[in-house]
């Protein structure tokens, strides 16, 4: 556990550096396709629809590196299309995510009145990602050889 605060303060570090165009992207981007070759990124998002047009956000979970093989259905939730969901709800969820409907490999929705829960996966290409966000997933990558099962 002494690593990743270690690893923390390099992440930090190397975000700094990221800003100021000092490391090149390239570094992630190479360690990234040599250890995985396919991202998958799992967001488990609940949403609260106060009015028509009223939305909130509860929780927000995104889990890098979501292994598909393993996903099922959870108890409650419906497989479903973008297009099958309220349009509404899912365009506040869209805007949230800073996510395009194209992206979405699955889509699994359970509604409980004015809750609305979306476990969402997303096929993502390392190139079209940022700096930022590869610095994320290289730092994760890292990290989670350190943390308890």
């Amino acid at each position: 556990m002494k690593y990743l605060s270690i690893y923390y303060q390099l992440f930090n570090q190397d975000l700094n550096e990221l800003n100021t165009g000092f490391i090149p992207k390239r570094k992630y981007l190479t360690f990234l396709k040599q250890q995985h070759p396919y991202l998958f990124t799992k967001y488990s998002v609940q949403i609260n629809q106060k009015d028509k047009d009223l939305f909130s956000l509860i929780r927000f979970v995104e889990t890098p590196f979501y292994d598909q093989e393993y996903l099922t259905t959870k108890n409650g939730f419906a497989i479903i299309s973008p297009k099958e969901v309220s349009q509404d709800v899912f365009a506040f969820v869209l805007k949230t995510l800073e996510l395009k409907s194209s992206e979405i490999s699955e889509l699994h929705v359970k509604e409980e009145g004015n809750i609305f829960h979306f476990e969402i996966i997303i096929a993502r290409c390392f190139a079209k990602l940022s700096e930022i966000e590869l610095c994320f997933y290289y730092y994760s990558v890292l990290m989670w050889k350190f943390l308890p099962n």
